[in-house]
């Protein structure tokens, strides 16, 4: 009680470490409490959560988070990734994502007046309220340089697409994004202090990149951006690659819709396409080559809703979304009626 669920940290650092699987019962964070002049560096910070008005990743009554990565945290009413929860708190080059905010608007990351956000991604979260929010705070708070899953005024502040290469592997490493270069040197990034979350040199450009990654170019590695990724059958999709590597040349595409043995659409200009989707949950498959001999993949799952849902609450079925028939329909109404949400 007082503390965080997996570390209470005051006056020290905490540095090169995974805090995972805690919950906190009292309102401070389930990962991490921070307080006094203290820094949290180079850490990863997962799959904490709690109830109530509470933080479900890290809370920052002082100090400072730095180059960490706050990922599927969880929170059913506070903030479910990061609090920024006193003046003088500040966080620099983190990426908050794949965060849960089931039922509140204080979403993935909390700011109160004085406090600081900068060179941060904050993308990717999931909420289920109508109208969800980044921030909590009384006035505008000092987040500039940073990619926000909603619009927020500050100098450079950016809400595109951060394109992270492989969310579902909790890959958050930068493939061809507007994040790059686009954040702003600190003092500390020219130390020995000054490399990413996975040990790269901090500053790989003119600028420094947003987020706990610096981009650097290494074998051919791609990822798939879906819009939409859910709706209503049939569902047209936008498909398109997104390609980064040392060799860029040469580059062909081929696309597999449902059926990864099968290609449905190949070629050198396939960079970007576009299919219809029947009901169901298919997997995209896309598979990139060059000319010198390297060979990268990437998957997406879509989820498509019927335009009719069916209950069978007897149970002498086999339940598969997206329930369209009486052979796979929902065993109850919640379930249907969450598919056919999900198609809106």
């Amino acid at each position: 009680v007082g503390g965080g669920g997996g570390a209470y940290l005051l006056m020290g650092t905490l540095s090169n470490c995974v805090v995972t699987g805690n919950g906190s019962v009292s309102p401070v964070g389930a990962g991490v409490r921070v307080g006094g002049n203290s820094l949290v560096t180079h850490c990863v910070i997962k799959n904490n959560a709690t109830t109530g008005n509470y933080v479900g990743g890290i809370q920052l009554d002082a100090g400072i988070l730095r180059n960490s990565l706050i990922i599927s945290n969880s929170s059913s009413l506070g903030s479910a990734g990061v609090s920024l929860s006193a003046s003088g708190a500040r966080m620099e080059n983190c990426t908050v994502a794949g965060n849960l905010c089931p039922g509140n608007n204080n979403g993935a990351l909390a700011v109160v007046n004085g406090a600081t956000g900068i060179n941060s991604i904050v993308r990717d979260n999931t909420y289920t309220v109508s109208t969800p929010t980044n921030f909590f705070a009384a006035t505008t708070p000092a987040i500039t340089y940073c990619n926000l899953e909603f619009p927020w005024p500050g100098e450079s502040n950016l809400s595109t697409n951060a394109m992270f290469m492989d969310p579902a592997a909790t890959n958050y490493t930068l493939g061809d994004s507007a994040c790059i270069d686009a954040g702003t040197n600190l003092d500390w990034m020219t130390t020995t202090e000054g490399t990413d979350l996975a040990g790269n040199p901090r500053i790989n450009g003119a600028r420094v990149d947003m987020g706990a990654y610096e981009f650097t170019l290494g074998r051919l590695a791609c990822s798939i951006m879906a819009n939409p990724t859910r709706g209503l059958s049939p569902l047209p999709v936008v498909l398109q690659a997104s390609v980064v590597g040392e060799h860029m040349t040469g580059l062909y595409y081929w696309w597999s819709f449902t059926n990864a043995a099968v290609i449905d659409v190949q070629g050198g200009d396939k960079e970007i396409v576009t299919n219809s989707f029947a009901p169901g949950q298919p997997t995209v498959t896309l598979t990139v080559s060059n000319d010198y001999g390297e060979v990268a993949q990437d998957t997406q799952v879509l989820k498509i809703s019927a335009p009719t849902c069916y209950v069978a609450r007897l149970g002498f079925n086999t339940s598969m979304f997206p329930y369209a028939d009486w052979q796979t329909a929902a065993s109850n109404l919640n379930d249907a009626v969450a598919a056919a949400v999900a198609g809106v």
